[in-house]
């Protein structure tokens, strides 16, 4: 435990950077973050201490090294009983059981949170000011990680070495939602010199809480964090609710940062096809959701066109910039 519930804020600062000091001492992530970008590597230690001071975590874990990461979570899952191994013909398959309430993303609960008006967010979405919305989301959040380990992951959005790439940084206390992120997309030391080369990143906090459905909050604050935008989760582990470089980064944030750079980040698939003689062509769809999107950009050619030559390729199933 950090022991800090009954003591000044003050000292409650002084013990939470010392036990943050201790975890990034040879953490290769910010090793190398701060070797290529040492002003950025301390607004990343800023806000993950901030995080900290909010969630009042026992202990903080930044992860660095992808491999062991996941191999040590998914070994303790196993032996919680929260991972069940599935058939051995297919290794590495586990069966991970949600909350009855908590089984799709949540429209209702999900805002835009600007310190304008709902006029900033367009018709379709859901509004609330900046500061009503952090009034009642750190109220929900404040010590709710007592007890439990901080994980912090830091990610990749794009293939390496992208101009058109986007940093984040997500902390959690869901091994379930860090298993997964680990799947997903370039995490830890592997992320560390895009994010450093790109400057910013997108920083989002998720709690699982105790997943009370009539406090779920899946809040995005494209304001703030200097514009580089914050998410905040809270009463959720579903996926799209909980793993914040999907719907919330990917497609939320990264909308808005796209409508005031001239791009844009669309709901839309994206699948490669080349032909024998080298063409390639690429097919995006805007399909809504449940209607194939995914099962059209994992698009296999059949046996015969294969031996002549066709390839496909994923490039995205979901989300395209």
């Amino acid at each position: 435990m950090l022991g800090i519930y009954d003591i000044s804020e003050a000292e409650k600062e002084f013990v939470i950077s010392r036990k943050l000091g201790e975890e990034l001492t040879g953490n290769a992530f910010y090793r190398k973050l701060e070797n290529s970008n040492r002003e950025l590597a301390e607004r990343f230690k800023e806000s993950v201490a901030e995080a900290a001071r909010l969630l009042e975590p026992s202990s903080v874990y930044v992860v660095s090294d992808v491999k062991a990461t996941k191999d040590m979570l998914i070994s303790k899952l196993v032996k919680d009983g929260l991972l069940i191994p599935m058939n051995a013909d297919y290794p590495n398959s586990y069966l991970y059981r949600s909350d009855p309430s908590d089984v799709a993303r949540s429209e209702k609960d999900t805002y835009i949170c600007t310190s304008g008006s709902k006029e900033d967010v367009g018709p379709t979405n859901n509004w609330i000011h900046t500061d009503e919305a952090k009034s009642k989301l750190f109220q929900l959040l404040r010590s709710s990680l007592n007890g439990k380990t901080m994980y912090v992951i830091p990610y990749w959005l794009g293939p390496k070495g992208s101009a058109h790439g986007q940093g984040g940084i997500q902390v959690t206390d869901s091994l379930y939602v860090v298993v997964s992120l680990l799947l997903m997309v370039r995490c830890g030391e592997d992320s560390a010199s895009d994010i450093a080369r790109s400057g910013k990143f997108v920083f989002g906090i998720h709690s699982t809480k105790n997943l009370d459905p009539k406090n779920k909050y899946i809040c995005h604050f494209p304001e703030e964090n200097e514009g580089s935008g914050l998410i905040i989760s809270v009463n959720s582990n579903y996926g799209g609710n909980a793993l914040l470089s999907k719907k919330c980064h990917a497609l939320r944030i990264a909308s808005t940062r796209a409508r005031n750079e001239g791009w844009l980040a669309e709901h839309m698939m994206m699948i490669g096809v080349k032909s024998p003689s080298g063409e390639e062509v690429f097919i995006s769809a805007a399909f809504p959701s449940a209607s194939g999107k995914t099962n059209l950009s994992m698009l296999d050619p059949p046996e015969k066109l294969k031996r002549e030559g066709w390839k496909t390729s994923l490039i995205s199933d979901d989300i395209i910039w």
